[in-house]
């Protein structure tokens, strides 16, 4: 570990030496290792909540990212070898990501804004991704040994340990969007409703427009074995979108685990897998997460401008979430449900304020070269 100024001091140059490079020459070296990939696209929506279903606050999420190793700026690669020093023989990956999301309230065809209910608001934005984590094989190792680990003596679990580390990844990203109606959070709601023959959402009064920047970070590590295990995350953002600080447990049961649980369009995070492992894998999770919450455009947006609204944004917010996940060979398909707490007061008599929604996740492996003991093809 290391005190948090020096911490501060990695963020920002692993976040800059991280800017991909989509055009860049290739690695000059002799033999360089085999450059892996993942992308991942994410859909949220309300309509796929398995409980209740509905249309309103937090409606729909898109996201697309992709990430890839060794994909570092010529001077990002010296930034790289240097932070190499502060980690655990660490993995980096950087990229890219493109989002939009759509948030509005209840009755979605008023011709007259509820003062008690939240505003319309859409963000759109393109992001600069950062991964750092363990070595993939290592911890592929690490997990084959969980078993035996319980009959062994107290010294050699110690020895195990320090060889084989728990799995950890570190992301940074940096979000640049637009919020308002240059986000198009209208024309695409119209659209699908017209398409499906649903009715007409209004739009009225949607927040007002704002060019948006924030500093994402999330730390995952997870303990257990190929079965059994919990995975633990935290992190924050910071910026004029949101400002908040979350954490989060999810206990994993299935067969061949290799990755940590699935995340979120707010928190999306690359799967980390072994480079040698089975055909498949699959497992459910369950778990809770915790956030507390300084700034969210989406509520306070609204206010910032002398809005009549009468609502007030909830500074403490949780979800329980539950799914499962399931990998053949380069591709992950995983299926979330997520219950959020109330985000602001006053909510309609006949609500509880809470809300429901489903998220979806397709994750493939492109761009990759058969090597040397690789079965999952």
């Amino acid at each position: 570990m290391f005190s948090r100024p020096k911490f501060l001091c990695v963020w920002i140059l692993t976040l800059l030496a991280g800017v991909p490079c989509i055009s860049a020459e290739e690695d000059k070296k002799k033999d360089p290792p085999t450059p892996r990939s993942w992308c991942q696209y994410y859909w949220e929506n309300d309509a796929f909540d398995i409980v209740s279903g509905s249309d309103r606050d937090y409606t729909n999420g898109l996201r697309f990212s992709c990430v890839r190793e060794d994909n570092m700026t010529e001077w990002g690669l010296e930034v790289e070898s240097w932070i190499s020093n502060w980690f655990d023989r660490p993995v980096f990956r950087s990229g890219f990501a493109f989002g939009h999301q759509m948030y509005t309230p209840e009755d979605i065809e008023a011709a007259e804004l509820d003062l008690a209910d939240r505003p319309w608001a859409a963000w759109l934005y393109g992001s600069f991704l950062l991964t750092i984590s363990s070595d993939d094989d290592e911890t592929s190792a690490r997990d084959e040994q969980g078993a035996e680990e319980t009959t062994r003596g107290a010294d050699s679990n110690v020895d195990d340990r320090a060889e084989n580390p728990r799995p950890y990844a570190h992301q940074f990203e940096l979000q640049l969007g637009v919020v308002g109606p240059p986000a198009g959070g209208r024309f695409i709601q119209k659209e699908i409703h017209q398409l499906i023959g649903d009715g007409l959402p209004t739009w009225v009064e949607e927040v007002d427009t704002k060019l948006g920047a924030n500093l994402n970070y999330e730390y995952r590590t997870r303990l257990g074995n190929r079965n059994f295990g919990a995975s633990f995350a935290g992190g924050g953002a910071l910026g004029n979108v949101a400002a908040n600080a979350f954490g989060r447990v999810d206990l994993q049961a299935g067969w061949n685990i290799d990755t940590f649980a699935p995340g979120s369009i707010r928190n999306a995070f690359m799967p980390t897998q072994t480079k040698d492992r089975s055909k498949r894998d699959f497992h459910i999770f369950l778990g809770v997460e915790g956030r507390l919450v300084g700034r969210n455009i989406f509520l306070d947006g609204s206010l910032e401008r002398g809005s009549r609204h009468t609502i007030d944004t909830e500074h403490w917010v949780y979800d329980y979430r539950g799914g499962l996940s399931i990998r053949y060979k380069r591709f992950r398909v995983s299926y979330t449900y997520i219950e959020r707490s109330k985000e602001f007061t006053p909510t309609r008599q006949f609500q509880d304020g809470t809300h429901g929604f489903g998220s979806f996740l397709f994750a493939f492996e492109p761009w990759r070269k058969r090597s040397d003991g690789d079965n999952s093809r």
